[in-house]
């Protein structure tokens, strides 16, 4: 593993933000930044009814982790 070189955060967020206007510059964001109820091939979004996240005919999510919902268990390294 290379060692790598500490950053402080005003180079961290001058490269991020040079980084950014390169890809918005670059147009690759152009159409996938337009809010449009046609997800590309797979026809309409359908509402979703608990308000979550809107999917095509079809499609379907699970929930495996929610911020601030742990059923009073431990998570990840001890931070509950």
């Amino acid at each position: 593993m290379q060692n790598i070189a500490p950053i402080d955060r005003r180079s961290f967020m001058g490269l991020t933000s040079l980084a950014f206007s390169g890809l918005a510059l670059s147009g690759c964001a152009t159409s996938s930044l337009s809010r449009s109820s046609i997800a590309a091939g797979y026809g309409p979004l359908e509402a979703d009814p608990r308000q979550l996240l809107d999917l095509p005919r079809g499609f379907s999510y699970r929930v495996i982790s929610a911020l601030g919902v742990n059923g009073g268990a431990k998570v990840g390294h001890g931070a509950a």
